[in-house]
């Protein structure tokens, strides 16, 4: 039996965001940010959510139980990737960012690859990691638009086990040097808003007002 584990690297300082959990923002559906992240991942065997000493108590007390919590281990959010596959074994692992949103289904059409990402279009390349000539770059400004961004990804134990002894410098190049096996997929996301400020948020919440009328 093939064993899925999601992971929530939740434990960033949030600083554009004046230090707010941006995670715990409510929505329109009763849901918090962080919680529905928790329902796009809840087709895993085990969903882990990366916290840290300062956070870890307003994260369990929203929390469905079964949720594992784990404190970080190294820095900035591939340390928090990092902690979530060294603590849970899984075949395949499926990362979604705790302060996005997309759709509750934005999985369903994963390819199953060594290594693969969740994608959808933006005109704000310098905001995100976008794919070009088959590789990612970090807050691509120059990017051609509409460019492609990515917004989830998912791995197999295989590139788990590969990073593992790579020790990558952050995430950008641990994705890089996965694509570089040539082993990977892309499927399309859809909508995605990142909630990196206030502004961001009350996008999110104008679009799902409009959504819902």
């Amino acid at each position: 039996m093939v064993s899925k584990v999601g992971i929530i690297p939740a434990a960033g300082k949030a600083s554009r965001f004046g230090g707010l959990f941006k995670e715990l923002l409510p929505l329109d559906n009763g849901r918090l940010l962080l919680t529905e992240a928790v329902e796009r991942l809840r087709f895993c065997d085990k969903v882990v959510v990366v916290t840290s000493a300062e956070k870890a108590a307003a994260h369990k007390a929203v929390l469905p139980n079964d949720v594992a919590l784990y404190y970080q281990t190294g820095t900035e959010l591939w340390g928090a990737i990092q902690t979530g596959f060294m603590h849970e074994s899984g075949d395949y692992y499926y990362m979604t960012m705790p302060d996005t949103w997309m759709e509750t289904n934005a999985f369903a059409d994963a390819p199953v690859n060594e290594f693969s990402m969740g994608c959808f279009k933006t005109n704000e390349p310098e905001r995100f990691g976008v794919l070009e000539n088959g590789f990612v770059t970090d807050k691509h400004a120059s990017a051609r638009k509409p460019a492609t961004a990515w917004g989830v990804m998912a791995f197999s134990h295989e590139i788990a086990d590969f990073w593992k002894d790579a020790h990558p410098a952050n995430y950008t190049s641990a994705i890089n040097m996965a694509l570089a096996r040539g082993k990977w997929g892309l499927w399309e996301i859809g909508h995605y808003f990142d909630c990196a400020n206030l502004d961001r948020y009350l996008d999110l919440l104008r679009y799902l007002k409009g959504k819902h009328e």
